[in-house]
């Protein structure tokens, strides 16, 4: 089994939040029906996020990456399994607790990792 990963400029890259616009809520929408409908076909996803102001690429917002592995709900909501390949801690990056949910208020998608205390992360894909 191999995947393939495209590249910044790819045309099927959905951008749902950028630092200088904010939220696009249509490219929100159309990111959540992705990660659904690729998850469902057992196909994980490599999503971008913005972890800090300003960034390297294209893009000027998307500076870390996470693979989202599953999805489910809580009490919180309807939420996406991600792991994290950046950290040396094979247990927190793999951890089942880090969860991606849309917050309705903000319209954003906000990751939230249990060993991270107030950390969220804003989606692009």
């Amino acid at each position: 089994m191999g995947y393939t990963i495209g590249g910044a400029n790819e045309p099927t890259n959905i951008y749902p939040y950028n630092e200088n616009t904010g939220v696009n809520v249509t490219e929100t929408q159309q990111a959540i029906k992705y990660i659904s409908d690729a998850l469902e076909n057992k196909t994980p996803v490599v999503i971008g996020v913005d972890d800090a102001k300003g960034s390297p690429n294209m893009d000027k917002t998307t500076d870390h990456f996470l693979v989202v592995v599953g999805m489910g709900n809580d009490k919180r909501g309807n939420f996406f399994v991600v792991y994290d390949n950046a950290t040396s801690d094979r247990e927190e990056g793999t951890n089942s607790a880090n969860k991606l949910y849309y917050d309705s208020k903000s319209k954003k998608l906000q990751v939230v990792f249990p060993t991270v205390i107030l950390k969220t992360h804003h989606v692009h894909m």
